[in-house]
């Protein structure tokens, strides 16, 4: 026999079974905050949520009200001034019944040190007041930001290097559409002593090549925003991020996705920003804060990347140590020009200080048939290099001479790369002349080997100061204006002996 029930009390246990609408509960971690520390918010409304819009009272008066919906139950808000808070959440259900819950906390006057490392949130509501040009840095600064990254990531640091007195520094780089990051960069390499060039470089070796070597990029990560590449994955394949504004990457990114590095060292692709370890979402903007995150070296690269490179190179000069950029390399003497000189000066190679200088520093002789190939990490040619060349060696191995050709990182082949010791033990100072004539626009020949019918790979003006490191067979082996090669002696004339202390 069937047993019959009411429809009311069905009804009744349906909606027992179901979370309600009613029971949305509006709560902060705690209720009492001082300034610098951020409010976590949770909204517990089960599965009756559709979406809200939050609102926020102080002391009466409106700090922020959400025009758009919002679909986040857990978010942030960072406190600027001391009050009594209230927060309202206008809650719309999936059965479009409404309903605002709140909560009430303090925030006092007593300041906690607020922690500051190289990655910012632009629009977690602070940044409001910053002026930057004739607009705010929290709605145009990811160009400003980016630089402060970057200067701290590259060890300056100082007041002057935060974002609000970027902005007030280089306000006249916000143009109309957004700013001029290669106007940006390029004054403030001058104001900081780093390297950057105009053009940007989109080869995807070059660009992993200048991240093993200490650079950083500012690029336009998405269409009118900018952000922070500073690392390289292990693998290789993949580019460190760091984003004051990763909401605008997300919304923007075509062609790319945005990954999270495991335990083991493997990356996941985001389904959401929230899926990167404690993220935290501003409900004042609706935005996140500044994230890190990674990118495909592919996507990177099409980009095109702004690079910002600390200088690989120093001189000592008298009681000081300056950044130069080396215009030839030798042996026994470079020309540098040194930084905030226009002309370059020559100087003892015995005075040069670069990174990745080992005990017994090395060049490299270019000794192929040809110029040799120089390529990047990844196989793509960059340059050709002349016989004779002599560069600045990083490092040596079976398969490889990695050297700085014209600033950058590059690999010859060890079948074409003689290492070179520098300094030499010995040599002499000499002057290049034709019957003994050492003006005028004539020009001396020096050959590959000391042999009459060696191919000659290169020629040297009368008045070169050549400086002589051996004689064999009736040559010369001498250097100068950053090349090797090998004179008749006919057409030097030696001046000075020297040894190398």
């Amino acid at each position: 026999m069937k047993k019959w029930f009411p429809v009311g009390f069905l009804i009744l246990l349906m909606l027992a079974a179901l979370p309600a609408l009613s029971e949305t509960v509006l709560r902060t971690d705690r209720t009492e905050y001082a300034l610098g520390e951020a409010v976590r918010v949770t909204l517990d409304a089960e599965q009756t949520f559709k979406y809200c819009r939050y609102s926020l009272l102080r002391d009466g008066q409106t700090v922020f009200s959400q025009k758009t919906n919002d679909k986040h139950r857990e978010g942030w808000y960072l406190p600027q001034q001391p009050g009594e808070y209230v927060l309202s959440a206008a809650v719309t259900g999936t059965d479009k019944k409404k309903k605002t819950v709140s909560c009430a906390f303090t925030v006092t006057a007593a300041a906690v040190p607020v922690e500051t490392d190289a990655l910012y949130s632009q629009k977690d509501g602070s940044w409001a007041d910053d002026p930057y040009g004739k607009e705010e840095l929290e709605k145009s600064g990811c160009a400003i930001f980016t630089l402060s990254n970057a200067l701290h990531y590259l060890g300056y640091t100082g007041a002057e290097t935060e974002p609000a007195a970027l902005a007030a520094s280089y306000g006249y780089c916000l143009i109309q559409g957004g700013t001029s990051n290669v106007r940006l960069i390029t004054q403030a390499a001058k104001d900081y002593g780093f390297f950057t060039q105009s053009a940007l470089v989109k080869e995807e070796g070059a660009v992993a090549d200048l991240l093993k070597d200490g650079a950083v990029f500012s690029f336009a990560i998405v269409k009118g925003h900018i952000a922070f590449a500073c690392g390289l994955s292990e693998d290789g394949g993949k580019v460190r991020i760091v984003d004051s504004a990763p909401s605008a990457t997300w919304e923007r990114i075509k062609g790319g996705k945005l990954y999270r590095q495991e335990s083991d060292g493997s990356f996941v692709a985001l389904q959401d920003l929230s899926d990167l370890p404690g993220a935290r979402y501003y409900l004042e903007t609706q935005h996140y804060e500044g994230l890190s995150y990674w990118l495909d070296l592919s996507y990177v690269a099409k980009r095109g990347v702004r690079v910002m490179q600390p200088y690989w190179l120093q001189v000592r000069q008298e009681r000081s140590v300056s950044a130069a950029q080396l215009v030839t390399f030798g042996t026994v003497v470079s020309s540098v020009r040194v930084s905030g000189q226009k002309e370059p000066i020559l100087v003892s190679t015995l005075d040069l200080i670069w990174r990745h200088e080992t005990d017994a520093p090395q060049a490299a002789l270019v000794i192929s048939k040809k110029a040799a190939i120089l390529r990047d990490s990844g196989g793509a040619q960059v340059a050709r290099v002349a016989r004779g060349a002599l560069l600045p060696v990083i490092s040596v191995t079976d398969s490889a001479v990695c050297v700085r050709y014209e600033g950058r990182m590059g690999y010859l082949s060890p079948e074409d790369a003689q290492v070179v010791s520098v300094p030499p033990v010995s040599y002499q100072t000499g002057v290049v002349h034709i019957n003994g004539k050492t003006t005028g626009k004539s020009n001396v020949g020096f050959r590959r080997n000391p042999l009459s019918n060696s191919t000659q790979i290169g020629y040297w003006p009368t008045g070169t100061t050549v400086y002589v490191l051996a004689e064999q067979d009736g040559y010369y082996l001498a250097e100068a204006n950053g090349k090797r090669g090998w004179l008749l002696p006919k057409n030097v004339q030696l001046e000075n002996e020297n040894t190398v202390p």
